[in-house]
């Protein structure tokens, strides 16, 4: 048995079997998942850039580079985002052979959808009505707040391999969340501002803040068990 024999055929069978330039793996690399990350990644990173503008020139701030790169960055839905839309672009750069838990933690998808749908949640049900924007503001923050979660989901819950999530993740994936609250709370604590009105605890009350942030703690604890326990029954699928 020879070595295409035992691990495949070559790029002219290939070529021969599909009828064009292109290999199977080419064509699969290609398909619509891909060009839906690129979009929903270009979109998230568009999104951001442009919040990052508004801060440098906002219609209540002006803050220099520095200053409103920190400001953008300290948002938990601003971060998510980043994260979701460096996933994204980098999944469109793998081959089928090359996949991602060569390189990423096998969880880690899991553990970004807890993430920006925490982050839609939150904003949801306390911040929405907290906030005067302008229609620019607003349009990005649809984007950040909605569209790319949303289009996250679906990519996830339409694409992730099935039964290969394991309870252990429930509690590496609190990690982020938790080192982004005490980070933020030490911060907080220091310079008197916070990036949500309902962290400071100077204004608000310990015992509130406490109340929001265990209440925020459950909801990732929920969230990653209702996505390990949809990744383990729901029917298997393709990457």
């Amino acid at each position: 048995m020879n070595h295409h024999q035992r691990w495949g055929r070559s790029n002219k069978e290939e070529m021969n079997e599909t009828g064009s330039g292109k290999t199977l793996n080419e064509k699969e690399r290609f398909s619509g998942w891909t060009y839906f990350r690129m979009a929903y990644g270009f979109v998230g990173l568009v999104a951001l850039l442009l919040n990052y503008l508004f801060m440098l020139n906002g219609v209540h701030h002006d803050f220099g580079p520095l200053q409103g790169s920190y400001r953008l960055m300290r948002l938990f839905t601003n971060q998510t985002n980043l994260l979701v839309v460096a996933w994204s672009l980098y999944s469109c750069l793998k081959t089928p052979e090359r996949r991602e838990g060569l390189y990423l933690p096998r969880g880690l998808r899991g553990g970004l959808l807890v993430y920006i749908t925490l982050a839609m949640a939150v904003f949801h049900v306390y911040l929405r009505q907290g906030y005067s924007l302008t229609p620019p503001l607003f349009a990005v923050s649809l984007l950040t707040h909605y569209l790319v979660p949303l289009a996250y989901l679906t990519d996830w819950l339409l694409t992730e391999p099935r039964g290969c999530y394991r309870w252990k993740y429930l509690w590496s994936w609190t990690l982020y969340p938790v080192g982004y609250w005490l980070v933020t709370m030490i911060i907080g604590s220091e310079t008197g501002e916070y990036p949500y009105p309902f962290l400071n605890w100077q204004e608000q009350g310990i015992i509130s803040v406490l109340q929001k942030s265990a209440g925020a703690g459950v909801a990732v604890i929920l969230l990653g068990a209702v996505i390990i326990s949809l990744n383990r029954i729901m029917p298997s699928t393709k990457d």
